[in-house]
């Protein structure tokens, strides 16, 4: 999805911008991973309840090696020496460990998003003078080839644009990854063959991601060049207002304003519907895959692959696994914004 041209793009970018930053990305990405882990982590505070709720006691594992979705709610009792006919402190448990990891989850994802927001704003600033100083050298046939509005627009639109997607991609890249990982660690020690099955299931997401990926960027690029175009023209307007007033052309440089705007009408909706024909897919595609997960959780209870309690669990986490999955798609269609208004 990715030609050797983009990510030589990428690598440029990360290079020029990101490195001198390293010590603070290091930090903040570290926040990004460890919130994805405990994000994932959360609904496995809720075990503890299971064996209660459906009436049917589990043993504790032995070993940490041993613990699954099976037993995982018993042993997280055991460590804390909780009965299963003992609900007050069942619940107690349950919304203590839940709140807790919740909180911390909450702070880490302000103190990582207050982070980011500061890194953005270097970023824009290093990618405006680059892009100026870089310009400002060129020599003078090139501000003969465009206009005074293209060029603005390039250090705006575009330069905001690429360095929101340089600080919004890695971190979403991050934090889904590491819930993918957790989930996927999960579910690979209570049933590996039913984790395997999830995986091909959620790999038809990467082929949605495929199938836009051209069309995204291709309609992206055509936007920008729009908006170039426009902030030209209104600019032109707007410097030549007296000459405008002077020959009475009020009604002709509204009618070329219009015709500008009508472009970028027509290349906005192009885009937005690339761009969003990517929801409804992703929706239908979900729901389709968590009918699918439904079914391997019963046949999973049918063949006593999987308890009561941890068919249950199994269902959750495999349809939270879809999340981050479809999260990674999105922020590949994320990069082709970012290379149109980079290159």
């Amino acid at each position: 999805m990715l030609s050797r041209n983009n990510i030589e793009v990428l690598r440029y970018l990360g290079k020029r911008f990101l490195k001198p930053y390293w010590k603070q990305i290091l930090i903040f990405a570290s926040l990004n991973a460890a919130m994805g882990m405990l994000f994932s982590l959360r609904p496995i505070m809720l075990t503890p309840a299971l064996d209660f709720f459906v009436d049917t006691a589990t043993a504790p594992a032995a070993s940490i090696l041993d613990i699954n979705l099976s037993n995982i709610g018993a042993t997280i009792r055991a460590w804390f020496g909780i009965g299963i006919g003992d609900y007050v402190g069942i619940g107690i448990l349950v919304a203590v460990l839940y709140t807790s990891v919740s909180a911390l989850v909450s702070i880490l994802n302000y103190v990582s998003y207050w982070g980011n927001q500061k890194l953005r704003a270097l970023v824009r600033r290093d990618m405006t003078v680059a892009v100026y100083r870089h310009m400002i050298h060129l020599p003078l046939s090139f501000f003969h080839r465009f206009k005074a509005g293209q060029l603005v627009n390039r250090l705006t639109f575009d330069v905001v644009r690429t360095a929101s997607g340089l600080d919004e991609i890695p971190r979403e890249v991050i934090r889904a990854t590491f819930r993918l990982a957790v989930i996927g660690f999960i579910l690979v020690a209570s049933n590996p063959w039913l984790a395997l099955l999830i995986i091909f299931v959620g790999a038809l997401h990467f082929w949605v991601t495929r199938w836009l990926t051209t069309r995204v960027k291709s309609t992206t690029r055509a936007l920008g060049e729009q908006m170039a175009e426009s902030q030209a023209g209104y600019q032109e307007s707007v410097s030549a207002a007296r000459l405008i007033k002077s020959f009475a052309a009020e009604r002709y440089d509204v009618r070329r304003i219009y015709d500008i705007t009508e472009q970028v009408r027509s290349a906005d909706v192009k885009a937005a519907v690339v761009r969003y024909s990517e929801v409804p897919i992703r929706l239908v595609l979900d729901a389709a895959l968590a009918g699918i997960i439904l079914m391997l959780a019963l046949i999973a209870v049918g063949h006593e692959m999987l308890t009561i309690q941890a068919a249950l669990m199994y269902f959750y986490l495999a349809q939270q696994s879809i999340e981050p999955v479809s999260i990674l798609g999105k922020q590949m269609l994320s990069i082709q914004q970012l290379l149109a208004s980079a290159n």
